[in-house]
């Protein structure tokens, strides 16, 4: 093949169909209409995805400070009224309050303003999403929810694997009413799609998914860590005190947008092979599984604020995108919905086909084209001088392992050298990070335009 027909191939694709569900429905009935009886993998998100409006990582880190400020026989003692959600305000208790309210804002102040102004916010305001990009490149979103991920798994570091474990299990029982997804509805899909593998993966930490995955029977899961072997270390980019052991950048692993394609071709890489018939389900918020849509043959997002976008790479294996409001236990059993569905969908089903698709999203996919081969032409522009501050950072980084590994050899006594040449090594790695953000502007706004274009694409179809 010439290099002229290369570069006049179609960056971009529509799938050949996009199907809107209509009124909120149960799992069972989307998976009659979504899944295929032949499916060979399922992967499922966690957070927002198997419980209603729910990240599930998050509400651990707010157990483990409640369990720190009441104890855990008054937590035990006021389970039976605690309310579902992030906070448990006991007024009945004062001082435990106090301190629920002192480590809260201890650990989560600062990140918390961050991610509420970078993420949520910026997801709201056209300036401050420009500014996003800007500042934290081509991929704001995985940069941003990095930021609460790694204090989460610094704030787990050190903590017995049975504590996790407990924790888990009682943030699972307390939302169960809010589960999507049952183990009752799991075990029943075994029967639609018989041999087929089903994989929980989720940015959340390893123990909070491992807990879920038990809970609803699946075979396999990811999550993040940090540290050797899945063990939760204090990562060098949250370090506090003198921790016990410190993780490098080669042992935080955070599990979320393409690292989730990665782990998955790792684990199943017969899920990613040709012809692989694997369905993605997630709620895929802010985005952040949109990659889904690139790898997998089905995808299907569930009570998304942040649905698939009907326009993908060339050659993506995509055949269908589904999306519905799907109801929890609670829901099904009341007849009543969550009033936190402000805007529910409503209606029958509506399936809108690959020449429909083409028709009406024509001038969306001819400026998605003409952005991807932009883009594509500004990185060359730029490869050697990102090449150049990448190569320097991953020399630092290296950098870090290795001070990392000395740290935890050494005597307690004799780590505080290592602590410091941690603290520099991690100043000289943010320092080019900056400076590699800097470098990718003109790439972070074609990045922006394309996803702006790529949204509304999927807006479109809502008319």
């Amino acid at each position: 093949m010439s290099p002229h027909s290369v570069d006049a191939a179609p960056r971009t694709q529509v799938p050949r169909k996009v199907v809107l569900h209509g009124a909120p429905i149960d799992f069972r009935t989307l998976a009659e209409r979504a899944i295929p009886r032949d499916t060979e993998y399922v992967v499922f998100d966690l957070d927002r995805t198997v419980h209603l409006g729910r990240n599930m990582g998050e509400l651990l880190g707010w157990e483990l400070a409640a369990e720190q400020a009441y104890g855990e026989a008054r937590c035990a003692e006021l389970e039976p009224a605690r309310p579902r959600g992030r906070l448990f305000l006991s007024t009945r208790h004062p001082i435990g309050l106090a301190r629920y309210v002192a480590i809260g804002l201890r650990d989560w102040g600062v990140p918390g303003l961050t991610y509420f102004f970078w993420g949520k916010l910026a997801s709201t305001r056209e300036w401050l999403r420009r500014r996003s990009f800007s500042r934290f490149g081509p991929e704001p979103v995985r940069e941003v929810q990095r930021i609460p991920q790694t204090v989460l798994l610094s704030l787990l570091a050190d903590l017995p694997v049975d504590t996790l474990t407990r924790l888990s299990r009682a943030v699972l029982r307390r939302h169960e009413p809010e589960q999507v997804i049952t183990r009752e509805d799991v075990a029943w899909l075994r029967g639609w799609c018989p041999g087929v593998k089903l994989i929980l993966s989720s940015a959340s930490p390893a123990a909070m998914v491992a807990a879920a995955a038990d809970a609803l029977g699946v075979d396999d899961f990811a999550g993040s860590t940090s540290g050797p072997d899945g063990a939760v270390v204090a990562p060098v980019e949250r370090l506090r005190g003198a921790p016990r052991a410190v993780a490098g950048p080669r042992d935080v692993v955070i599990n979320t947008g393409d690292a989730k394609i990665v782990d998955l071709a790792r684990r199943h890489p017969r899920a990613l092979s040709p012809g692989a018939r694997t369905v993605g389900v997630t709620d895929t918020g802010y985005g952040e599984d949109h990659a889904w849509a690139d790898h997998f043959a089905r995808v299907i997002d569930v009570n998304s604020d942040s649905p698939f976008v009907p326009i993908v790479r060339a050659g993506s294996p995509l055949v269908e995108i589904h999306s519905a409001a799907v109801l929890t236990r609670e829901e099904r059993a009341t007849g009543a919905l969550d009033p936190r569905r402000k805007t529910a969908p409503s209606g029958a089903p509506r399936e809108i086909v690959h020449a429909e698709l083409l028709a009406r999203l024509a001038p969306y996919l001819e400026r998605a084209e003409a952005l991807t081969r932009e883009y594509e032409q500004r990185a060359r522009a730029l490869d050697d001088e990102l090449d150049e501050v990448r190569a320097a950072r991953v020399e630092v980084r290296d950098e870090l392992d290795r001070a990392a590994d000395a740290y935890n050899a050494a005597l307690p006594d004799a780590r505080a050298p290592w602590l410091s040449a941690l603290a520099t090594l991690r100043r000289a790695e943010v320092a080019l990070r900056d400076e590699l953000h800097a470098l990718e502007r003109p790439l972070s706004e074609l990045a922006l335009a394309l996803t702006v274009t790529r949204e509304r694409s999927r807006a479109a179809l809502a008319t």
